[in-house]
C-alpha cells in the first residue's frame, strides 16, 4: 500500500519503507530521507532525492517519476544528475571574480600589497570574472605606474601572477597565466639620477670652518683640508 501523508509521519521504524514504484522513505534514526531504487544494466542503484524536512511525499513521487522517464530514455538518472552538477560548478565558476578570489587566495591574511591592489588593480579587473582577464587588463593595471612606481607595479604583478595560478588550480580559469612574462610588453624602466645643488663657491670656507667643529669621525673625514692645502 502507497504511503499517505500521515503515515510518513507516524513511521518511526528504521528501514526503508516502500511507497510505490521503487520509491522508498528511509529512516536512520533521526535521519528521514526519500531514495530510489531502480536497475542499470541489471545492477540494482539507489538515488537519494532529499530529506523529508525539505521534501514532501508528493515531490517526491515527482522526482521519482523524472527519474524514471531518464531511464526509459537509455540515461541513468544519478550520472544525469552528476552532470549537472558539473555543469552548474562550471557555470558559478566562470562568474567568480578576480577580487573574490583575491580574497580566497589570501584567506584573511593580509597583504603588504593590498592597498595598491584596491587603488590599481580593483577599478581595472576587481569586478570582472577572473576567467576572462588577459594579458591586456593586466596590463591596463600596471602600465601607468610602472615607470614612476616601479617596485610597486612589480609587487603587483607577482601578487596578480600568484592569484591566476591559484584560481587556475581551483577550475575558475583556463589557459595561460595573464600576469607572467610581461616584460617584453612593459616599457623599459628609466633610473633617473638625482643630482644635488652645489655649493657656491664662495660659501665653501665657512662651510669647511663649520664642519669641523662637528663631532664624528665623517665631519672630520670631510672637513680635513686635502693635502695641497696644507701649509708647508
Amino acid at each position: 500500500m502507497a504511503l499517505t501523508v500521515k503515515k510518513v509521519l507516524q513511521l518511526q521504524d528504521d528501514g526503508r519503507h516502500l511507497d510505490r514504484d521503487g520509491l522508498y522513505l528511509q529512516i536512520k534514526g533521526n535521519n528521514r530521507s526519500w531514495i530510489l531504487r531502480y536497475k542499470r544494466f541489471g545492477v540494482t542503484r539507489w538515488m537519494g532525492l532529499g530529506g523529508t524536512a525539505l521534501v514532501t511525499l508528493e515531490q517526491a513521487r515527482a522526482l521519482a517519476l523524472e527519474a524514471r522517464l531518464q531511464i526509459k530514455l537509455g540515461n541513468d538518472p544519478l550520472e544525469v544528475r552528476r552532470q549537472q552538477q558539473v555543469e552548474e560548478k562550471l557555470a558559478a565558476n566562470k562568474k567568480k571574480t578576480f577580487k573574490a578570489c583575491v580574497a580566497d587566495f589570501l584567506q584573511g591574511r593580509t597583504d603588504d600589497v593590498q592597498s595598491a591592489m584596491e587603488t590599481y588593480v580593483y577599478p581595472i579587473c576587481g569586478d570582472l570574472p577572473v576567467a576572462v582577464i588577459n594579458t591586456d587588463t593586466v596590463l591596463q593595471c600596471l602600465d601607468p605606474i610602472w615607470q614612476n612606481k616601479n617596485p610597486t607595479a612589480k609587487r603587483l604583478r607577482a601578487r596578480m601572477e600568484d592569484v591566476f595560478d591559484w584560481a587556475k588550480v581551483r577550475g575558475y580559469r583556463k589557459g595561460d597565466n595573464p600576469a607572467s612574462h610581461l616584460e617584453k610588453a612593459l616599457p623599459k624602466v628609466v633610473k633617473r639620477t638625482l643630482h644635488r645643488a652645489a655649493l657656491p663657491y664662495a660659501e665653501v670656507p665657512a662651510f669647511m670652518e663649520t664642519l669641523r667643529s662637528v663631532e664624528g669621525l665623517p665631519a672630520r673625514a670631510l672637513g680635513k683640508p686635502p693635502p695641497c692645502f696644507v701649509a708647508a
